[in-house]
C-alpha cells in the first residue's frame, strides 16, 4: 500500500509540473489570434484561431499521459529505495 501511495503522489506532482511547464513554455505572450500546437513533451492539442476550432491531438495526448504514469513509477522505485537504505539497521 505504501508503494500505491508513493506512486499517486508522484503521478500528481509530475502532472503538475507537465502542466506548469507548458503553460510556461507554450504560453502566447502579445498575440490575440495565434494558433499554436499545445503540449510536453508531445504536442497534444492545437489552439483556436479566427477560422478554427480547437483540436484535440489524441495520440499526443495519450503519449503525455503514459510518459506521466511511467515517470511515477520509476520515480515510486526510486523513493522506495532510498526510504529503504536510509532506514537504521535493527538488531
Amino acid at each position: 500500500m505504501s508503494f500505491i501511495r508513493k506512486w499517486a503522489a508522484s503521478t500528481v506532482v509530475l502532472g503538475f509540473l507537465l502542466i506548469l511547464a507548458n503553460e510556461y513554455h507554450f504560453a502566447p505572450r502579445g498575440c490575440n489570434d495565434c494558433g499554436i500546437v499545445w503540449g510536453f513533451p508531445f504536442p497534444f492539442q492545437r489552439t483556436e484561431t479566427f477560422g478554427s476550432s480547437v483540436q484535440m491531438l489524441w495520440a499526443g495526448a495519450i503519449a503525455d499521459v503514459t510518459t506521466v504514469l511511467m515517470m511515477a513509477v520509476v520515480a515510486a522505485f526510486a523513493w522506495s529505495s532510498v526510504a529503504r537504505r536510509s532506514r537504521p539497521p535493527t538488531t
